[in-house]
């Protein structure tokens, strides 16, 4: 049998500073910037001012969250 795909579960900026426990402009910088350990996807609005917004898979979020849980190996004793 085939497996189904799962559905994509999209954050949004405050969403991900509350999961990482940083503030919502260090988020907004990090997406703004293109920092490659947070992908950043921009959505737009619908309207006449619409304006983009930042989203973020949860996946890439729980995966910078447990690099950020990971010992550094490197460090000394």
């Amino acid at each position: 049998m085939a497996k189904k795909p799962t559905e994509e579960l999209w954050l949004s900026l405050e969403q991900v500073a509350a999961v990482l426990g940083v503030p919502w402009a260090t988020v907004y910088r990090w997406a703004r910037d293109g920092d490659p350990r947070l992908p950043a996807y921009k959505v737009w609005d619908e309207g006449a001012g619409s304006h983009g917004r930042f989203r973020f898979k949860k996946q890439d979020v729980d995966a910078l969250q447990a690099l950020a849980e990971t010992p550094d190996q490197t460090a000394p004793a």
